[in-house]
């Protein structure tokens, strides 16, 4: 009998674990998020990609007069 409640404790303990784990890997993101917010210039993520676009001019000029 000892056994079979044993394993009813295991396979309860297991969900309970699994959600913990969950909660701490969203209060990491959090305080992730909020060093960001708070220090946007160190991680340089505060950026558009498209904000310093690259064009080599010499392929662009030679596209337009091709057309």
């Amino acid at each position: 009998m000892e056994q079979g409640r044993l394993f009813v404790l295991a396979i309860a303990a297991i969900p309970v674990l699994a959600g913990g784990l969950a909660y701490l890997r969203h209060l990491a993101r959090r305080r992730r998020d909020a060093d960001t917010l708070h220090h946007p210039e160190e991680s340089r993520k505060h950026l558009a990609r498209s904000l310093y676009p690259v064009i080599d001019a010499d392929i662009y000029i030679g596209s337009c007069l091709n057309a």
